[in-house]
């Protein structure tokens, strides 16, 4: 399964846009459209819709996509979790 980065990166491409003009298109800064790409921010959801709406894509694809990832990622953390509920 794609991850949230390639999603967007695909979508893009596929639009043939840079990241510079989805950065216009979005109100997003560049390099933050930059560090969502390459996996090292995950965007909230208001940054997923503003991307989407630049894009002109279904957020529920990216957003199914980020709920996926946080499940995961609590899952991963667990561990963590249920320490800081005792």
């Amino acid at each position: 399964m794609k991850n949230l980065a390639q999603i967007i990166t695909e979508q893009r491409e596929k639009k043939q846009i840079s990241q510079t003009q989805l950065a216009t298109l979005s109100g997003i800064n560049q390099a933050h459209i930059s560090r969502i790409e390459s996996g090292k921010s995950k965007p909230t959801m208001p940054t997923v819709f503003r991307i989407c709406k630049a894009l002109d894509i279904d957020p529920l694809i990216l957003a199914d996509v980020l709920a996926q990832e946080f499940r995961a990622f609590m899952g991963d953390n667990s561990s963590t979790r249920s320490k800081a509920s005792v």
